[in-house]
């Protein structure tokens, strides 16, 4: 779906799979490796921009290889919201940031594009996709909460702005809770 708004995606690859033990977004699935489906989802969308956050050499150069523009994480330690950050700082203007994780291997364009679709419509709240009773990502965030992002700390994210800015949040229910699951552990694969 190609979106009149500017919308950066951004796709947070940072992280230290703990609880897998090794590096989650490299492990194949059915064939390529994890964070191959998000970059390749992303190709079949119309963002106005597509940043890669990682502090990993190999899907660097995997972004690369895509044609994004990719930033590295030097302190993936300081959780998932120095990713933000450095997202955050590479996008160029625009009316909206998605977040993307990469260990979301079922994630489909219908339902990126619903998100997209449901912003368009409400261009001042932020979309939370939500598969069953459970919220998900990616989520939009408008640029209005630029400022609010910037601040997180720790592992959270963007859910500290969600939390705070509950009255400002648009749930779009998403009918395929698999393409909600995000992978963690060796029995999830």
């Amino acid at each position: 779906m190609v979106s009149s708004m500017k919308i950066s995606a951004v796709v947070l690859a940072s992280g230290f799979s703990r609880r897998m033990g090794v590096n989650k977004l490299l492990m194949p699935i059915n064939g390529k490796i994890m964070i191959q489906y998000t970059l390749e989802l992303l190709q079949k969308i119309g963002f106005h921009e597509i940043i890669i956050v990682t502090a990993y050499e190999e899907i660097a150069a995997l972004s690369e290889k895509y044609g994004y523009k990719t930033v590295i994480n030097n302190q993936p330690e300081l959780g998932q919201s120095a990713s933000v950050k450095l997202g955050i700082g590479a996008c160029s203007k625009c009316d909206g940031y998605i977040f993307f994780n990469g260990d979301m291997p079922y994630l489909k364009e219908d339902t990126v594009n619903q998100i997209i679709e449901q912003f368009s419509l409400y261009p001042t709240e932020i979309i939370v996709p939500r598969y069953g009773e459970r919220n998900g990502n990616p989520v939009l965030f408008p640029v209005y909460y630029q400022s609010e992002l910037m601040a997180v700390t720790g592992d959270g994210g963007g859910r500290a702005v969600i939390r705070s800015n509950s009255g400002h949040v648009m749930y779009t229910d998403i009918k395929d809770k698999k393409q909600g699951f995000d992978i963690d552990s060796e029995e999830d694969i």
